[in-house]
């Protein structure tokens, strides 16, 4: 049903579900609303699904209802700049521009959504943009080109763009958002267009990186696929976003300000620092140690680009989100020349706060008491005061009721200061303390499981089998396990091939587990040989000469490969050794 009501627009959009106290009328014909006393939103939830209809089904019994016509011919226009459209039976309907003013080909099919409108004595189709008009002869798309004018004086006249979808003779103006400007513009789909931005209406741009233009000229160039697009920003004259080369050089300290908010709040800048935490999302850096020194720079992505440790020269832009001062829009990094370092600060929980926001920090001796709901753990001190420890970085697994030191970056989610340590290396248990052991078994003289191979240990009751990394013959992996416990393990074959260790000399008294005793630092095991208490021994090795093994060439052609050989040591005794080449 139509709502006659001037300015309702300014309260409601569509799509809003709507509750009115109005009068019940006719006006030309039409059955309406007017008179609305009263309106709100309503707290039902009505849709209104577009019925799929024949042209000789619009009528009274659909008027106000949102209707589909599919495979509609348009064959002329009205006196009034409308579309006349029909079906394959002859049967014909004014398409309204009521509601928007559709462009439509003469002599193109479409499927065509809208409402079905009474006006002038007529029954119309009404649709509302061109999300509701779908060109089954020659289809089309909405394209959305943007442009960074950020390195540019602009025009007085603005910015514009010119296309040979208009054989160049058209400017668009676009509109302007800071120093982007852009502009949506309905092209064929499958069509190649070359086109321009320009400053002014006659002051074209240039552009020398060829990455983005046609041959043969400086156009720029697309490709129109079948759905909205919206192309990437670019900057005027060039293929790639704007780098802001002449943004001021400023420390972390400058930046972070004294207050809650950036001084330099959305501006350009160069910065510097190490960095201190990175994961898929971005990084804090830090160029001091000292209070307002780090700084997360949002970047998804870098990872891939920079580890830990490195020193990195932004220009990107300060901003605020959810209360964390950091950077964004990364325009450009490198390597920096200077080398940057983060002591962490030995801090109490009650420091920690806007000063030491993304800075390196140690809590000493807090107690594990509790987890959040989103599995983080939380710690106090001896005053009582309490601090979340994020796992932003990566989960710790802590024991309630130990005591810690616990390194991390001072980090900010959910209206929350925390600490947020990186690996396990920034967890120190007081009450408990752990350290990481690295097994390794090598299996050359096995076939192995096509399940790979395990260990399983009394560390979990011998219940849970963790899977090794090979590295050639050799499989390997790293358990944290308690200082000072004595644990026995064994290596699999498979889930659950256990292998078997004649040998007392590395197995535990009355069985023939394997055996260790943790001591306080991380300790990587000696390498064996699956089922055997020393290094893999390859019996089968071929026999073969010196000679053969120095070859004709500089290389010996055993190279990595395991031989049997004999010679004539200096008190001429006849000895057989295995060994591998190069021979030393």
């Amino acid at each position: 049903m139509w709502v006659y009501s001037p300015g309702l627009n300014n309260q409601y959009s569509r799509g809003q579900n709507i509750h009115l106290i109005a009068t019940a009328t006719e006006h030309n014909g039409l059955t309406e609303l007017d008179n609305v006393q009263f309106s709100q939103n309503a707290e039902t939830a009505y849709t209104a699904t577009p019925l799929n209809l024949q042209i000789s089904d619009i009528g009274e019994d659909y008027e106000g209802v949102m209707a589909k016509l599919s495979n509609v011919e348009v064959i002329n226009t009205t006196n009034y700049n409308e579309y006349i459209v029909q079906n394959e039976g002859g049967d014909t309907l004014v398409i309204s521009n009521y509601f928007f003013s559709p462009e439509l080909e003469i002599g193109s099919f479409y499927n065509i959504t809208g409402v079905v409108d009474y006006r002038f004595n007529s029954f119309m189709l009404a649709p509302r943009d061109n999300d509701d008009l779908q060109n089954l002869t020659n289809p089309t798309v909405d394209v959305t080109f943007s442009v960074d004018m950020k390195n540019e004086t602009v025009s007085n006249d603005s910015v514009f763009i010119r296309g040979d979808w208009t054989d160049w003779q058209e400017p668009v103006l676009l509109s302007a958002n800071g120093t982007v400007y852009e502009t949506t513009i309905t092209l064929h789909v499958g069509e190649t267009y070359q086109y321009k931005f320009l400053n002014g209406v006659e002051n074209w741009e240039n552009i020398p990186d060829t990455m983005c233009t046609a041959p043969g000229n400086d156009n720029r160039i697309i490709t129109v696929s079948d759905s909205t697009t919206v192309l990437p920003l670019v900057c005027y004259g060039e293929c790639s976003t704007c780098i802001s080369w002449y943004a001021p050089q400023v420390s972390i300290r400058a930046i972070q300000g004294e207050g809650d908010i950036t001084p330099y709040l959305d501006q350009d800048i160069k910065t510097e620092g190490v960095i201190t935490a990175i994961n898929e999302l971005g990084a804090y850096i830090q160029d001091t140690s000292d209070i307002r020194s780090g700084l997360w720079v949002y970047s998804p992505g870098l990872n891939n680009q920079y580890s830990r440790g490195q020193n990195i020269h932004l220009i990107a832009t300060a901003t605020e989100h959810n209360g964390l001062t950091e950077l964004d829009n990364v325009q450009f990094s490198q390597n920096a020349e200077t080398a940057y370092t983060a002591t962490p600060l030995n801090l109490q929980i009650s420091d920690i706060g806007e000063d030491y926001e993304g800075v390196m920090a140690k809590l000493s001796n807090v107690e594990v008491i509790n987890t959040t709901n989103y599995n983080e753990y939380i710690v106090q001190n001896e005053g009582g005061d309490t601090l979340v420890i994020s796992n932003y970085f990566f989960s710790p697994e802590l024991e309630i009721g130990s005591f810690y030191n616990i390194t991390g970056v001072v980090d900010y989610r959910f209206n929350s200061f925390m600490l947020a340590p990186r690996d396990n290396d920034d967890l120190q248990n007081l009450t408990n303390p752990t350290v990481d052991v690295t097994f390794s078994v090598d299996m050359k003289n096995e076939t192995v499981s096509n399940d790979s191979v395990f260990i399983r240990g009394d560390w979990t009751d011998w219940q849970e089998p963790v899977l090794l990394s090979a590295n050639g013959t050799v499989y390997e992996t790293t358990i944290t396990l308690h200082v000072g416990e004595t644990y026995q393990y064994k290596f699999l074959n498979g889930v659950e091939n256990w292998e078997n260790i004649p040998d007392t000399m590395c197995t535990a008294p009355g069985n023939d587990n394997r055996i260790i005793t943790v001591s306080d630092s991380t300790t990587v095991l000696p390498l064996v040989c699956y089922g055997e208490c020393s290094t893999c021994i390859s019996w089968y090795a071929p026999q073969v000469s010196i000679r053969a093994i120095q070859g004709e060439g500089d290389i010996t052609p055993y190279l990595d490969q395991d031989i049997k050989t004999e010679g004539l040591l200096r008190l001429l005794a006849r000895m057989v050794f295995t060994f591998r080449t190069p021979l030393i």
